[in-house]
């Protein structure tokens, strides 16, 4: 299929750690045969972003922008993959219209934007809670700002029994934890999550 000498196929067994999260990305690859997974680590749990199958390639945008790689991939059964070294991809990439080469680093960015604000977002009712005590701050600042004269007190009262209840919410939920004796007990299920 590749007869590119700097290309070279390389078999992963199962379980293998292709590349770890953080890593430098020093080579794209291709998924000639097997299955490998994508995931990434969010407060000590794995969250799955995606299983790949012969033909997807994977690793390309640490090479592509030079950022440390944004998830880690492990092979889900036994696999054999085609490494790509980021010197074939930069080379490619220097030949290309100057137009695309610009194209491909606005997707890039954009994509990496999009991820982080995923991996954000809230996962668990603690999570949730402490967006609820983000936005109550947040609302106080604005009704300081604007000085809403006789409004501003009762909406600074109602903001008071807010964080009263968050404060609740925020037990309630260290309480289901405890009584589960699980640290994240409150996370919300991920179907797509890899077993430990």
């Amino acid at each position: 299929m590749f007869r590119d000498p700097l290309l070279e196929r390389r078999p992963f067994p199962e379980g293998a750690t292709i590349f770890r999260q953080n890593d430098p990305g020093d080579a794209a690859y291709l998924v000639e045969s097997g299955k490998v997974a994508i995931y990434k680590q969010v407060d000590s749990r794995k969250v799955h972003l995606g299983t790949l199958h012969k033909g997807s390639i994977f690793g390309e945008m640490a090479v592509v922008d030079g950022s440390p790689r944004m998830a880690s991939a492990v092979a889900l059964e036994a696999s054999v993959l085609v490494r790509i070294p980021g010197r074939v991809v930069q080379d490619k990439l220097g030949r290309a219209d100057p137009f695309i080469r610009a194209l491909i680093d606005i997707l890039m960015e954009n994509l990496r934007n999009v991820h982080a604000v995923y991996m954000t977002r809230p996962r668990s009712i603690a999570d949730f809670v402490k967006v609820l005590e983000g936005h109550s701050d947040s609302l106080r600042q604005c009704v300081n700002l604007v000085g809403m004269d006789e409004l501003s007190n009762e909406m600074l009262r109602e903001l008071g029994e807010l964080d009263a209840t968050v404060r609740r919410l925020t037990e309630l939920s260290a309480r289901h934890v405890a009584r589960k004796l699980e640290r994240r007990a409150d996370v919300i299920p991920d179907p797509g999550a890899l077993p430990e």
